[in-house]
């Protein structure tokens, strides 16, 4: 790795050197503030503090670059540390009486789980309708211990062919299942 050319007084001068770098923190910050969603009217209170950051215990932040990134990185991730971990002390507590009714409102369990039946009743209603070879294609795919080439292989085809039969056949299943579910909603609107 490089040594970043410094172009300002030398490392020893740490008020001079600070003095040189307070548009370079403020840039960082206001971008860090950009970043994180923080206040824009924050930047020169969070510019202050990241200064403070850098003076305090005899300048030990500001000897703390060793110039192995740039100075624009360095100063970036100060100033986005800085940044985040303020926003998250600041968090503010949300009333329940702030947050609209139907966010608050979730399924019962037997609701959901009568749901996921539905569900998987549609699915193996759908997969019925597919030919003999479509569902040798669905079960294998169904399987978690089969890459794609021991598919491949079971059925004697390509691996390529297997992403795209999948992907066929994953559009057909959906189109089975709206079709399905959109001819019950008609049956039970009449």
């Amino acid at each position: 790795m490089s040594t970043v050319v410094w172009p300002f007084p030398p490392a020893d001068d740490h008020e001079e050197l600070l003095k040189a770098l307070l548009p370079d923190i403020r840039d960082a910050v206001r971008a860090a503030c950009l970043h994180y969603c923080a206040d824009q009217s924050e930047i020169e209170h969070f510019s202050n503090e990241v200064v403070l950051l850098l003076i305090e215990n005899d300048y030990h932040g500001l000897r703390s670059f060793r110039r192995e990134s740039s100075r624009h990185t360095w100063l970036t991730a100060i100033a986005r540390h800085y940044v985040s971990s303020h926003l998250s002390r600041e968090r503010k507590a949300i009333s329940l009486d702030e947050i609209p009714p139907e966010l608050l409102v979730f399924n019962p369990v037997q609701e959901n789980e009568l749901i996921a039946e539905g569900q998987r009743c549609e699915l193996r209603e759908a997969v019925g309708q597919l030919t003999a070879r479509e569902q040798q294609l669905f079960e294998l795919l169904c399987r978690d211990d089969l890459t794609s080439a021991d598919i491949a292989m079971n059925m004697g085809i390509k691996e390529d062919s297997v992403r795209r039969r999948k992907h066929t056949l994953i559009k057909k299943l959906r189109a089975i299942v709206n079709s399905s579910s959109s001819g019950k909603k008609h049956r039970s609107e009449k």
